[in-house]
């Protein structure tokens, strides 16, 4: 058998994904899919809830309105 060294899974450091994550926002801050996996690294790597409930935060809509008010006179 050959060489399989190269079907190993390479290890992705979490730190420079989420650099990449908060450049990618930064420069298109709406990007709800990558605010997802920005949320989903800290949430699951970093242990970090407080900082994924803020980054899904903006993608939800605004829950302190009464549904079906009309402001219209």
């Amino acid at each position: 058998m050959g060489d399989t060294s190269h079907l190993k899974h390479k290890e992705i450091d979490p730190a420079a994904l989420a650099a990449g994550y908060v450049q990618q926002l930064t420069k298109h801050p709406l990007d709800n899919e990558v605010r997802e996996k920005l949320a989903l690294l800290y949430a699951e790597h970093y242990q970090r809830p407080d900082l994924a409930g803020m980054e899904l935060e903006p993608t939800c809509p605004a829950t302190h309105q009464p549904a079906g008010r009309s402001f219209a006179a």
